[in-house]
């Protein structure tokens, strides 16, 4: 697996269907690390249980996108806020 597969696999499981409880907690919170931490644990958990790989390599990189892509929706997030977008 690669980067790029990587940032697919969490794409994939970044709904609502996989972690919607998550993702409102954080669009609730928006600063919170914790939340933000707990989204991108379940991200990389739904993404490993998908793919059903779970070595180093690949649960490193898993946990990587995970990161990348909440800090991307907490961005995301304040700036539709400020625009009443969203």
């Amino acid at each position: 697996m690669d980067e790029k597969s990587a940032l697919e696999l969490i794409e994939s499981v970044f709904t609502f269907d996989y972690v919607g409880d998550s993702m409102m907690k954080v669009r609730r919170n928006l600063d919170s690390e914790e939340f933000q931490y707990m989204l991108a644990q379940e991200l990389q958990a739904a993404a490993i249980e998908k793919n059903k790989d779970s070595s180093p390599a690949v649960i490193a990189m898993l946990a990587k996108a995970a990161e990348e892509r909440v800090k991307m929706y907490v961005v995301s997030s304040k700036s539709s806020r400020g625009t009443g977008c969203g």
